[in-house]
């Protein structure tokens, strides 16, 4: 990391002393930043736990940015400065406080008239043309402009409407508003635009809302253009770059467009391709490299724990207690699966957990001294929280991190004005798992072919693996625990009390295994099996669609040998305690083949917008 960490000031430093304005630039021993602007003398700036502070009478703070982004932010202040005081000297302006606020107020100009004033940074006519062009192609009031010929640069900001095939459960598992479109504020140089050494800078976001593929866009676009001016050769068709037929701005909307339905097939940090489970999921994730795992957890990369926990401690609760399960199974070697990435805290060089060298006994461990989760909802704020968390375990808090993160599954709850009423559990999710591309697929299949819907049963300690690799046929693998007498594939059942009793100990409405239950309450954490959202031995299940095409039927089983015919759609969460299992006596009998259970699981959908 460190290694890479050096080359990238070395290129950044690059870049500063290309740029016209400065003199020289370098780190001294010490560690500050010094630089010459020619006709403005030397400056230091002092770069410390991202504050960066100009070293001077006036201790100015500056924005945390690259190198290029320091030095540009003090040549506007010491060259406005010295514009100021030459006119002063002159005699033409008053020595009004208020003037030298007015020369930065090129952000209240529109664009003509703060170009008028620099006849020296006159725009480029390519630039003119390119914005042009993106308003043929995406309308009038699809692109504004702001330019600061002080720094003879130009923000353009780009309204990109969201591809179609983003459906709305889709955009609210990505936390993007499905009618909104994405914006993208691209800074280019002003009078050589496209020519110039310098990459374009760009910041993705929609309206004011937080969206971690947004922030996920901003990334992909600053790795396309690393090696400006040229782009990178890409072999894989999702990473082609279109071509400029219709100018630069033009041609960033298109490849963001291109890019979105299928970014969750790439690691969130370095665009690069997941090793393992590649595209086979909705949200997006960082990549098991030590590198991206280092910058995520370090570099704060992501969404907070507390945000997640704020939103919904419910389903915070089921994935804590999915890898509480999975890491005291007897098959955890088969079933902790993927194994957590995890930075020590307290030595950022070394991994805590890595998947390279697995310790199960070590991740037992520390998961078995969770506190609950209802427990960390009653904090306060960030520090409350990580302050309860850490005093549990001191890699406690990290790997809480990675258990919400690298999640790759979308768990709603479902309000129970939209629930399948006849499950009778209160726990019931929409659970996404299938990317844009994938549910585009099943679309066209059910137009095609028509589809069904069943259930899925499965162990508890095998969600925390479904939910970040979906399901899979475990035929003839070390993950089938049952027999195959109906062929590889994916099992599913069309009546849930068949789909419960291969919950694996969980209560099959012909009695409670005992021995089996009392397995599953050993894989709860003690403390807090007490304190669960979701109660003290919960049991799961999955409502699957299923595409009516090579469907294996012996009538209480189904067998579907491609996985990608299963979409999940609903999931149900059910305890063992004995109102737990008066619900279970209920939904045992739910056969999604009677008319009306099927009325009630469409109504459900419908309700819940998927089509």
């Amino acid at each position: 990391f460190f290694r890479a960490l050096s080359k990238l000031m070395e290129e950044e430093l690059r870049q500063v002393r290309q740029m016209p304005c400065v003199a020289n630039a370098d780190f001294d021993d010490s560690g500050l930043f010094k630089f010459v602007l020619k006709g403005l003398g030397e400056h230091q700036v002092l770069c410390c736990e991202g504050i960066y502070a100009l070293l001077s009478d006036e201790d100015v703070t500056l924005q945390p940015g690259s190198l290029r982004d320091i030095v540009e932010q003090v040549y506007a202040l010491k060259s406005g400065a010295e514009h100021i005081r030459k006119q002063e000297n002159a005699g033409d302006i008053s020595s009004d406080p208020s003037m030298e606020s007015d020369f930065y107020q090129d952000e209240s100009m529109d664009s003509c008239s703060a170009l008028s004033r620099d006849p020296t940074n006159a725009p480029s006519p390519l630039l003119k043309a390119d914005v042009e062009l993106y308003k043929t192609v995406f309308g009038q009031s699809s692109v504004k402009t702001d330019a600061h010929p002080n720094l003879d640069t130009m923000e353009i900001t780009l309204e990109v409407p969201l591809p179609k095939s983003l459906d709305e459960l889709t955009c609210n598992a990505w936390g993007l508003e499905s009618q909104c479109p994405i914006s993208i504020q691209v800074c280019v140089n002003l009078s050589t635009y496209t020519e110039h050494y310098q990459a374009p800078k760009f910041k993705c976001f929609q309206s004011t809302r937080h969206s971690p593929v947004a922030a996920q866009m901003q990334q992909i676009l600053k790795t396309l253009c690393m090696h400006w001016p040229k782009y990178p050769q890409e072999d894989d068709p999702q990473k082609a770059v279109p071509p400029r037929t219709q100018g630069f701005l033009v041609q960033v909307a298109e490849y963001v467009c291109h890019r979105l339905p299928t970014c969750s097939s790439f690691c969130v940090n370095c665009d690069q391709r997941h090793v393992f489970n590649d595209g086979g999921m909705l949200k997006p994730a960082v990549c098991a490299r030590d590198l991206c795992a280092f910058q995520f957890q370090e570099l704060n990369l992501g969404t907070d724990a507390a945000e997640d926990i704020a939103a919904d401690a419910g389903v915070v609760d089921m994935l804590v207690c999915f890898a509480q399960a999975a890491s005291k199974s007897h098959r955890a070697t088969d079933v902790f699966s993927p194994f957590p990435q995890v930075v020590d805290p307290e030595n950022p060089k070394k991994l805590a957990f890595s998947p390279a060298n697995p310790d199960y006994d070590k991740l037992k461990l520390v998961l078995s001294q969770f506190p609950s989760v209802q427990y960390l909802s009653q904090a306060k704020d960030h520090k409350d929280l990580q302050h309860r968390v850490s005093r549990a375990h001191r890699l406690a808090s990290p790997l809480l991190q990675w258990i919400i993160h690298s999640n790759r599954s979308h768990i709603l709850k479902i309000p129970d004005s939209k629930q399948v009423s006849k499950m009778a559990t209160p726990h019931q999710y929409l659970l996404v798992t299938a990317p844009p591309k994938q549910q585009q697929r099943f679309r066209e299949l059910k137009a095609q072919y028509g589809s069904k819907f069943a259930f899925h049963g499965s162990p508890i300690e095998n969600w925390h693996c479904i939910l970040r690799e979906g399901l899979k046929s475990a035929s003839g693998t070390k993950l089938q625990l049952h027999g195959a007498a109906l062929g590889n594939g994916v099992y599913l059942a069309p009546e849930a009390g068949t789909s419960f009793g291969y919950c694996q100990g969980g209560y099959d409405g012909r009695g409670s295994n005992k021995a089996k239950n009392q397995q599953r309450e050993d894989q709860m954490a003690p403390s807090d099996a007490a304190q669960r959202y979701l109660g003290r031995n919960p049991l799961c299940l999955a409502l699957c669609e299923v595409i009516n095409k090579d469907i294996k039927d012996c009538g209480w089983a189904w067998v579907t040998p491609d996985p990608e015919h299963v979409i999940t759609r609903f999931f149900f969460v059910f305890d063992t305690d004995e109102n737990g299992r008066r619900h279970m006596d209920t939904a045992r009998s739910f056969n999604v083949s009677h008319g009306t259970n099927l009325e009630d699981i469409k109504k459900a959908l419908e309700l819940n917008g998927i089509a």
